[in-house]
């Protein structure tokens, strides 16, 4: 799956193989022929499924950071604004109303 050979191509092993073919100096590139030669590891289809889940669950979880930062961001307007109490009333309403 493109997730999995994703995964493998951004590796630091890999990427240090790549950076050894390399050619160029401001725009570098590898020749057809040398990325042939680049013996890329082969997983099995659970492998690839696994990373799959594993990298929905990291863009929910980045998701989900996001929106918690938002939230600490407003909730801190409104205590400088108004008062602490309110803030935290802000907050509560959030997290009950969402999967913070």
């Amino acid at each position: 799956k493109s997730n999995s050979l994703l995964m493998i191509l951004k590796s630091q092993i890999m990427q240090a193989l790549l950076k050894q073919q390399c050619t160029g100096t401001i725009l570098t590139c590898i020749n057809k022929e040398d990325f042939k030669k680049i013996q890329i590891p082969v997983l099995n289809k659970e492998e690839q499924e696994e990373i799959d889940i594993k990298i929905e669950r990291m863009f929910k979880l980045r998701e989900n950071s996001k929106e918690c930062l938002k939230v600490a961001k407003n909730a801190i307007e409104i205590a400088i604004e108004k008062d602490d109490k309110e803030a935290l009333t802000y907050i509560e309403g959030k997290i009950d109303g969402s999967n913070l």
